[in-house]
């Protein structure tokens, strides 16, 4: 005849091995039920994973608090669609997807960033972002982010998709082209259609800048202004 089973790490141990006992007592089911959660969390994230979008890198000073990819369909015109996701339900920060260009066919140009934004429960604000780095120090020359600065036309709660626009002189000093999108705090965005072009200097700057933009032609040569 059997003895009474022997006892192993995990519970119960038997001719098949150990079995843990998940549901032996009211704080035994407490504490499964604190430890399936983050299991479900991870492989509902697994089983919809989205995709990454190549040549896009992430960033921001909590970027491992966001998940950041492609969502396929969810786009204005029912295709792909950049998204940025907080996964923890409270962050003091910010992740962006961004990417890094080189200036050359902006150099002494006024260039506007135009693309569409949709959010999600924002709690803090989203936004478009676009920086001028100058070459050598790395510098900024010009930067906008829709929130900082003299006005804020950044996005919060829960908007369909809305235009955003930003417009910087790139400098013949610069070397660099940084831009993406943003989310402070938690909540969901998605990005869709980023254009840049070069406008003419009827349009107005979105920031105040450093940087030397030199005239399209000789002017006030009389110096009568």
């Amino acid at each position: 005849m059997n003895g009474p089973p022997a006892k192993c790490a995990n519970g119960l141990k038997n001719s098949k091995g150990c079995l843990a006992l998940l549901i032996e007592t009211p704080s035994m089911k407490m504490k499964t039920k604190f430890l399936f959660a983050p299991l479900v969390a991870a492989l509902f994230i697994l089983l919809t994973a989205f995709d990454f979008p190549s040549d896009w890198i992430i960033g921001g000073s909590k970027y491992k608090c966001y998940y950041m990819g492609t969502e396929k369909g969810a786009g204005r015109d029912g295709k792909n669609a950049a998204t940025l996701l907080s996964v923890n339900k409270k962050i003091n920060g910010f992740g962006t997807l961004m990417q890094n260009s080189l200036p050359d066919k902006f150099l002494g140009k006024r260039v506007r960033m135009t693309g569409y934004m949709k959010t999600a429960d924002v709690k803090e604000w989203a936004g478009l972002w676009f920086r001028v780095d100058q070459q050598f120090t790395g510098q900024a020359l010009g930067f906008d982010n829709m929130h900082d600065g003299s006005s804020d036309r950044s996005l919060g709660g829960t908007k369909d998709w809305t235009r955003c626009e930003l417009v910087l002189d790139v400098p013949l000093s610069a070397s660099n082209l940084a831009y993406g999108a943003l989310l402070q705090g938690t909540g969901q965005i998605w990005l869709d259609d980023i254009n840049f072009e070069i406008v003419d200097k009827s349009i107005p700057v979105t920031c105040i800048q450093d940087g030397f933009m030199p005239l399209l032609e000789p002017t006030n040569l009389d110096f009568e202004k």
